[in-house]
């Protein structure tokens, strides 16, 4: 609406994933693409089961920061399960984990591996890019 400036592609940081984005923009961020580390709404199936499991345990959504305190408390059990203590070595060796916040394993050189979630605006909702999309 600024300006009269339409058929822009709008790209925006993590912050546009809330709720005020649509109150506050509406029909003019329809199409917008941006990325976060966790989707609440994702139809993924372990984040589907953690929303679950945290909205009947807390009574609220879990935002990117309980999401990212689940991850880091489920990669600590499992590497201490998989191999019997925890160690620097134990938890680098992680690869394929499949965690709410897109987080995959660790590189050779110790670096995180991540899969951001990609949204986008339709019919004035939040809703996260399908592969191939």
């Amino acid at each position: 609406a600024y300006y009269d400036i339409t058929g822009v592609q709008l790209l925006g940081t993590n912050g546009w994933n809330s709720s005020d984005l649509l109150l506050d923009s509406g029909k003019f961020v329809n199409g917008a693409v941006f990325v976060d580390g966790f989707f609440k709404d994702s139809p993924l199936p372990p984040v589907r089961s953690f929303v679950m499991d945290f909205e009947d345990t807390f009574g609220s959504s879990p935002t990117l920061l309980e999401a990212l305190s689940f991850d880091t408390a489920s990669l600590i059990l499992r590497t201490i399960s998989n191999t019997g203590s925890f160690s620097s070595e134990a938890l680098l060796s992680l690869r394929g984990y499949n965690s709410v916040t897109g987080f995959t394993g660790f590189t050779a050189a110790g670096e995180g591996m991540r899969n951001l979630f990609v949204l986008t605006v339709s019919k004035e909702q939040i809703r996260q890019v399908e592969p191939g999309e």
